[in-house]
């Protein structure tokens, strides 16, 4: 048990640890983090409280990292899409999927109308869905 206001540097941290640290919160969240971090934040529970907020996990879930992973998949899409690929089709099929665990997903924070979504996503051409994916960016 280590307590969390005790300095990294009291436990033996120099740079090349501090930076084996950061490169291993680095893989282990997704996030970039600068070298300093150790230094710029002095104790593991400095340290948690900063990667916490960086990782939005203030308790409130974020729809924030699912956009922008959103927008990097509508690039990818988008170059499917002009190249012509056969492809396109699974592409479709997949994102309605993903339409469908959405509007599941809020469906279950504010119940009725679903039906009429249902028969809108049905009916939708792959053009249509394109064209909405281009509205999120």
């Amino acid at each position: 048990a280590i307590d969390a206001d005790r300095a990294f540097q009291e436990l033996g941290f120099d740079s090349l640890t501090a930076v084996e640290l950061r490169n291993r919160l680095n893989t282990a969240t997704g996030l970039r983090l600068p070298t300093t971090l150790v230094f710029d934040h002095p104790n593991p529970g400095a340290l948690a409280t900063h990667l916490r907020d960086q990782l939005g996990l203030d308790g409130t879930p974020s729809a924030e990292p699912v956009l922008k992973e959103l927008s990097r998949l509508t690039s990818l899409i988008k170059e499917v899409a002009a190249a012509g690929s056969d492809g396109q089709a699974l592409l479709t099929a997949r994102l309605r999927e993903l339409l469908s665990l959405a509007e599941t997903a809020g469906a279950e924070a504010a119940p009725g109308g679903r039906e009429d979504d249902d028969a809108d996503l049905e009916s939708a051409s792959d053009e249509e869905l394109f064209a909405l994916l281009d509205e999120l960016e």
